[in-house]
């Protein structure tokens, strides 16, 4: 198993800052190197247990298309109305999210990048 991947990654604090703060804590390049993959293999990890789970949910009798209940087992309407009351959709203000992000820093990096 000698085949490697060879890539040049550049992770900055505007674009990726909770990975960009745990990569520089690292004391070398191998350090970081050898932290950055095994981020990459728990996340990778995580995402194929979730999909197994997902899996065994479903064949447990669970139908699920999406996250969500299959139409082959519908909900009842009196049921489907009372989870609408319980929980009613928030619907986010888009002025809330204008300071989010510097957007002149970000744009600085893409046009460093190119």
């Amino acid at each position: 198993m000698s085949d490697k991947l060879q890539m040049k990654v550049v992770i900055d604090e505007v674009t990726t800052p909770l990975l960009y703060a745990r990569l520089s804590a690292a004391s070398s390049p191998r350090e970081r190197a050898a932290l950055l993959r095994s981020i990459a293999e728990a996340g990778l990890r995580d995402a194929v247990n979730a999909e197994s789970s997902r899996a065994a949910r479903v064949s447990a009798g669970a139908p699920a298309v999406g996250g969500r209940q299959s139409e082959s087992h519908p909900v009842a309407l009196g049921e489907r109305q009372s989870r609408t009351e319980e929980s009613p959709l928030n619907v986010a203000s888009t002025d809330s999210f204008d300071h989010a992000h510097d957007t002149g820093a970000l744009a600085d990096e893409f046009a460093a990048f190119f």
